[in-house]
């Protein structure tokens, strides 16, 4: 693992796609940065993270042993090193699909994932990683935000979070690369949000009633209505109405 350090960056999301870093031959590179120039959220949003209070975490993988189907198993191992992570330090984390890590009903840390196929395999993952951990208040018109500062009530060593989630992770990478998709997929759904809990949600049709059941291998989510049927929805053509 080869980890640099920034203290301003764009994004590291943007500084691992440099051409320097992608025809790098490491095939695991980790970079942090104490602030972000232009951080990226879900759906064209940008991240808000004071300077030195965050984690703030870009990964440059190498998944040439998974095709392409089977890339929402990176997004799985990601989120799962994250939320074992934060729990220990409180309970109560869970995975909101598809890989937002929340606290309750707030939101602690979101995560973007960018792939290049090559062929009939991924050649490069790029993830993109802000997890809140020392900021006391947010500024930015996010509707639920919360740092582990605000949960606990104290500062936490962003270092220690960094080197608890990298064990973690590189961890569940092993298991990905012997093709343990069915324990990791189970521990998946063990710690999603709101799994197997009547909700409300809405659609392009409109608000209704049904409860998570599954995750496809894709990443569709698979919900139950309340007139039993299943119906499957891709990110951003379903919504929690929290």
């Amino acid at each position: 693992m080869h980890h640099i350090h920034l203290d301003t960056v764009d994004s590291t999301m943007q500084y691992l796609a440099r051409p320097e870093l992608s025809a790098c031959e490491d095939s695991f590179i980790v970079v942090t940065a104490d602030f972000q120039t232009a951080g990226r959220g879900q759906k064209g949003t940008s991240w808000e993270s004071a300077k030195g209070k965050n984690l703030l975490l870009g990964l440059l993988l190498r998944p040439t042993f998974l095709h392409p189907q089977e890339q929402f198993y990176l997004s799985e191992i990601c989120a799962l090193a994250l939320v074992e992570t934060l729990n220990t330090y409180s309970d109560g984390f869970t995975i909101k699909w598809p890989n937002d890590i929340y606290f309750a009903d707030r939101k602690v840390s979101g995560m973007l994932l960018e792939h290049t196929l090559q062929g009939a395999t991924l050649s490069q993952t790029i993830v993109g990683i802000g997890l809140n951990i020392n900021q006391q208040t947010f500024l930015s018109d996010a509707p639920n935000p919360v740092s582990l500062y605000q949960i606990l009530g104290e500062e936490v060593c962003r270092e220690t979070v960094l080197e608890a989630f990298l064990q973690r992770f590189q961890s569940y990478y092993q298991h990905l690369e012997r093709q343990n998709f069915s324990a990791i997929h189970k521990s998946y759904l063990q710690h999603l949000y709101r799994r197997n809990e009547w909700a409300k949600f809405r659609d392009e049709t409109g608000i209704f009633e049904g409860r998570i059941q599954d995750v496809e291998p894709t990443g569709r989510l698979v919900v139950e209505t309340t007139e039993g049927t299943l119906r499957k929805f891709a990110f951003k053509e379903i919504a929690y109405i929290l």
